[in-house]
């Protein structure tokens, strides 16, 4: 008796409330599709890249990259949220 009260107080008290779930998954998806523009642009400015030469694409890129590493850590944090 006392293990399927153990059982079912874990189970109770595990589960997070829907909206800080609904919250991290709206969270997620916003930083994802935020991610998609820089990354083909990214994507877009490589192959660019191997067609000419200009120094203002080592820059552009730089900038991209930046921009990627930001909401790259932004979704790893939220990750880290959900996993606690």
């Amino acid at each position: 008796m006392l293990t399927l009260l153990l059982i079912l107080g874990a189970i109770v008290l595990a589960r997070r409330p829907s909206e800080v779930v609904k919250k991290t998954t709206d969270e997620r998806q916003r930083l994802t599709t935020r991610r998609e523009s820089p990354f083909s642009e990214l994507v877009t400015l490589e192959q660019t890249g191997r067609k000419i030469e200009d120094p203002n694409l080592a820059q552009r890129r730089n900038l991209l990259v930046t921009k990627l590493e930001g909401v790259y850590q932004e979704l790893a944090a939220l990750d880290e949220q959900r996993a606690l």
